[in-house]
């Protein structure tokens, strides 16, 4: 989220970009057609004093845009959290991928607005040793100096002859630093309990997601998500049906 803040202080040698950037921001949050989606990266510039670049993976994270604040009528819904819309989106990317794994549709047909593709992109800077910058999810190795050093961050890198150059990213702002530190729990609980086997850990990695209002929930969900894959679990979650 702090990306564009760093790219202005690095480039225009802490000049009044970013006071202008914001003052513009306010302008654009004032207006009421804006949409949610746009309304909340305003919101969450202004509050955090930094940027959401990649607004939608921001908003997946967050908790303020559900509309369960003091005052559901001021504390609106970001409209990409429609669970219908959601439900509905996921079923037609996966007829979409079945009618071209089956040569119904080709690539083309289904996604006819697209006219590069990112994979060609990056073979094509690597060949060309062209340095093109591209997000990627690299081990830390304290790019980001205040996360550990063995969890996943996502940069950008550029890409050449010689590989990936990923270059240092410095410390996560207080805030921003506390959320992103919730997910990476979240992720570690998730994992130790695939391993072991252990359902309360299962239990306790839900709750510990940021979207997740209610022990109760987390405790259905687990539920739920057990019974859906209860055939291909292996045997060591065998003890939890025992139960």
């Amino acid at each position: 989220m702090t990306l564009l803040r760093k790219l202005y202080e690095k480039e225009l040698k802490n000049e009044s970009v970013w006071d202008k950037f914001k003052i513009g921001l306010k302008k654009l949050s004032d207006r009421e057609e804006l949409s949610s989606q746009v309304r909340a990266q305003c919101e969450l510039c202004d509050i955090m004093n930094a940027w959401p670049a990649v607004s939608w993976h921001s908003q997946e994270y967050v908790r303020y845009f559900q509309g369960k604040g003091g005052f559901p009528s001021r504390d609106y819904v970001v409209k990409a959290w429609d669970l219908n819309e959601r439900v509905r989106w996921m079923k037609r990317v996966w007829r979409d991928i079945a009618e071209c794994n089956s040569g119904k549709k080709s690539a083309r047909e289904v996604y006819p607005d697209r006219n590069s593709d990112m994979i060609a992109q990056v073979i094509d800077s690597v060949e060309g040793d062209l340095n093109m910058m591209f997000p990627v999810n690299v081990r830390n190795n304290g790019r980001i100096s205040n996360l550990p050093e063995d969890c996943i961050v996502e940069l950008f890198g550029k890409f050449g002859k010689k590989g990936v150059d990923v270059a240092p990213f410095g410390d996560i702002p207080r805030g921003i630093l506390g959320m992103t530190q919730q997910i990476i729990d979240q992720q570690e609980l998730a994992l130790e309990a695939a391993v072991t086997g252990k359902y309360d850990l299962l239990v306790r990695a839900i709750a510990c997601d940021p979207l997740v209002m209610s022990l109760n929930d987390a405790k259905d969900i687990a539920y739920d998500l057990m019974a859906v894959e209860e055939e291909d679990l292996p045997e060591k979650w065998a003890g939890y049906w025992k139960m």
